[in-house]
């Protein structure tokens, strides 16, 4: 299999892991892998070494698509600075809104180092958010609150949600609970008179 092929391959395996968390969770196999993708098990492991590796392989390739989005928001020049930095804190791909976040919590004990590296990958992708909580700052649209104190409340909350089953017992979507931590963050509780 030349390179291209095998990128391509991976690609394909990367959106046919994504789909196949999104209908078992974590619980699907290697053969259900091969199943959608018309391949057999043996081209799979060509490309990832075992159902660690392409958990990890995966979690990377969503966060890059993540980073695109959160990089469309940047570009995007018909959004103010709020309504970028309302976009930014929760860019998602389209096709990942449907994934079940709330279930990430499981991988701490079946997969720690992928827990880990998703951790890791949250705390990473501020840099394009304290950019624009800046600027709101500089405009006047954001009040001068410490930035680590933003960050830390919207990253703990977020780490939190997937760290525990609190969605799952309060029947809310991961999505619903990150627009109303979104909502707070950037309006607080109080009813506005």
């Amino acid at each position: 299999m030349d390179g291209e092929a095998q990128q391509q391959l991976k690609l394909r395996i990367y959106e046919a892991t994504i789909e196949e968390f999104r209908e078992k969770g974590f619980k699907f196999t290697m053969d259900d892998m091969a199943r959608r993708l018309g391949v057999s098990k043996k081209t799979i492991y060509q490309v990832v070494r075992d159902k660690e590796s392409l958990f990890f392989d995966t979690a990377t390739y969503i966060y890059e698509q993540i980073k695109r989005s959160e990089q469309a928001v940047m570009d995007d020049d018909h959004l103010t600075t709020v309504e970028k930095i309302k976009a930014i804190l929760i860019a998602m791909p389209d096709s990942y809104s449907e994934l079940d976040w709330r279930q990430i919590y499981q991988l701490e004990n079946s997969y720690p180092r992928i827990f880990a590296r998703v951790r890791v990958m949250m705390e990473q992708q501020w840099d394009n958010t304290i950019e624009l909580l800046k600027r709101g700052i500089d405009e006047g649209v954001i009040r001068n609150i410490p930035i680590p104190v933003i960050k830390t409340m919207f990253e703990a909350t977020l780490e939190k949600y997937m760290e525990t089953t609190v969605l799952i017992d309060a029947g809310l979507t991961f999505d619903e609970a990150v627009q109303y931590t979104l909502d707070v963050l950037m309006d607080g509780i109080s009813c506005k008179e």
